[in-house]
């Protein structure tokens, strides 16, 4: 049965499930309400004359958000838990429970008040850890799965109307051997640890390791005696074609800020005088006559006596 409702999740009919769902939702929310499909009928289960509408389905799904928000404290949201599988689970729900209550009708099987009662208090989900009847369980539970005082009556005596249909099968139904001892064995499976207790004093060491049996053993249990290391590295990237559309900066502020930092957007001007200082224009004109690109410091040494550039 789970395995037909996998491969049902990933046919055409799962993904307008799907659809319905999400126009139940609109109605529900206010956004619209649910069209007729096929006529009259818009029901996307039906076992019997018991059928689901898609507005059902949908509100369960919703009950299944709020559940794990409750259990985990964060919100999934609806198109999540369908990807994580909830649909096919609803519905395998939904179709045992119909079938069930058709069997009950069938049957016509009754349970009294007194026995829900009996079953709440003998219930281990509704009891403290000395085994009494916490009130406190059941209205944490009711809050759980959003169920009012009356639904979880109904809902208690569904469980019991159906534990009757379950014992009889159970009377009748003979599991495999294999199966038997598959389930056996999973159940009843132990393991047994013995372990040796060595007090540092008992512990008698001969002679000390030398430095060759210590590189031997290293050798031989290495892959033991080592742990891969492992970085973990968050990085942010922001890029100015990313977040260019997210700022915006006026002509006016962009000036205000330049001529606040004016200084840094400007470097002074530079000049650097190379000069060779003689006392008359013979001297000079031999220099200008002499001098290349490459003897400058030799003809202002050999000529005017300067050993620096100035």
């Amino acid at each position: 049965m789970i395995m037909f409702f996998r491969k049902f999740s990933e046919t055409w009919i799962a993904k307008f499930l799907l659809i319905l769902i999400a126009l139940s939702m609109g109605g529900l929310f206010g956004l619209g309400q649910m069209t007729s499909f096929w006529g009259q009928s818009n029901d996307v289960i039906r076992v019997g004359d018991r059928a689901v509408r898609p507005q059902e389905l949908a509100r369960d799904v919703d009950k299944k958000a709020q559940q794990m928000k409750a259990l985990t404290g964060q919100y999934v949201s609806i198109p999540s838990l369908l990807t994580m599988g909830i649909l096919p689970q609803i519905i395998s729900e939904k179709v045992t429970n119909l079938l069930s209550a058709t069997m009950i009708d069938d049957l016509d099987l009754a349970v009294s008040s007194n026995a829900v009662g009996v079953y709440l208090t003998n219930n281990p989900v509704f009891q403290t850890q000395t085994g009494a009847y916490d009130p406190q369980a059941v209205a944490q539970y009711r809050i759980l799965h959003q169920m009012s005082e009356e639904e979880f009556v109904q809902a208690s005596k569904e469980e019991l109307l159906r534990q009757q249909i379950t014992g009889a099968l159970h009377d009748i139904i003979v599991a495999p051997d294999k199966m038997n001892d598959i389930i056996y064995t999973q159940q009843n499976e132990r393991r047994d640890l013995e372990t040796i207790l060595l007090p540092l004093g008992n512990v008698q060491i001969s002679s000390q390791p030398t430095e060759k049996e210590l590189r031997e053993y290293y050798d031989v249990m290495s892959e033991n005696l080592y742990a891969p290391e492992y970085r973990q590295i968050q990085v942010l990237r922001l890029l100015p074609g990313k977040i260019g559309d997210l700022v915006a900066v006026s002509d006016e502020q962009l000036r205000a800020v330049y001529e606040q930092n004016i200084a840094a957007y400007s470097t002074a001007e530079k000049r650097r005088v190379d000069q060779i200082l003689v006392k008359d224009k013979a001297v000079a004109d031999e220099v200008f006559n002499e001098l290349t690109a490459d003897n400058f410091r030799q003809i202002a040494k050999e000529k005017a006596g300067q050993d620096e550039q100035t």
